[in-house]
């Protein structure tokens, strides 16, 4: 017998938050370019994103087989689309390069995220042709990543949600950006609990202990 768990964190039940996560408004619509790896993986936080946001969307990543629907949104007129991701290339240089500042707000911004580890996204950029054309958006300012679950290549490469809420909140939906936040923490905090098995505590400080036959089980 399968053991169910949320569709959306993939944690069991006892450890889902997600029914305290409620839709906010922003104005960047964002598009996540998800490697096929972070799917299903249960440490990938993306699908925390569309939870805040949902207006955003998860596009499987193709190589010989890009989604349909995200290249035509990304050929619409009514839209800006931006990639977020460091010039720091040297194939990247020449591109222009839009800074994210709630001052000087885009019309309709339609935002590109790639989700995957480093090496993914380098890979997928490299082999995405139909994103040459794309300028580059960044953040003026990046807090160390506080991402617990996997190790990163370096304290200022982050992970999923925290750049989206990096990007928003610079755009100025700072209250997403605190939810996304926020969801995050107790994600990785809920995740770790299950890991280990320990009982999660209530906000009045009792504990709930999950039943057993749900509380030491993540799908791999």
């Amino acid at each position: 017998m399968n053991t169910p768990h949320c569709p959306i964190c993939l944690l069991p039940p006892g450890y889902c938050g997600c029914d305290l996560v409620r839709p906010l408004p922003s104005p960047v619509r964002l598009i996540l370019l998800t490697h096929s790896q972070e799917l299903d993986s249960p440490t990938n936080t993306g699908r925390l994103v569309q939870l805040t946001l949902p207006e955003s969307r998860i596009v499987h990543w193709q190589r010989t087989q890009p989604d349909p629907q995200l290249l035509r949104a990304l050929s619409d007129t009514a839209f800006l689309p931006m990639l977020l991701f460091p010039p720091d290339r040297d194939d990247l240089q020449s591109r222009p390069v839009i800074e994210a500042n709630p001052s000087i707000l885009p019309r309709n911004p339609l935002v590109l995220m790639i989700d995957g580890t480093w090496k993914q996204a380098r890979k997928i950029l490299r082999q995405s042709p139909y994103l040459d054309h794309i300028p580059l958006v960044t953040l003026r300012s990046q807090q160390p990543s506080r991402y617990t679950l996997r190790r990163g290549a370096g304290p200022r490469q982050l992970c999923t949600a925290e750049a989206a809420a990096g990007l928003i909140e610079h755009f100025g939906a700072q209250h997403a950006a605190r939810q996304i936040r926020t969801s995050l923490n107790r994600f990785m905090h809920n995740y770790q609990a299950c890991r280990s098995g320990h009982p999660l505590r209530t906000e009045a400080g009792s504990e709930s202990r999950p039943d057993k036959q749900w509380g030491l089980t993540l799908p791999s």
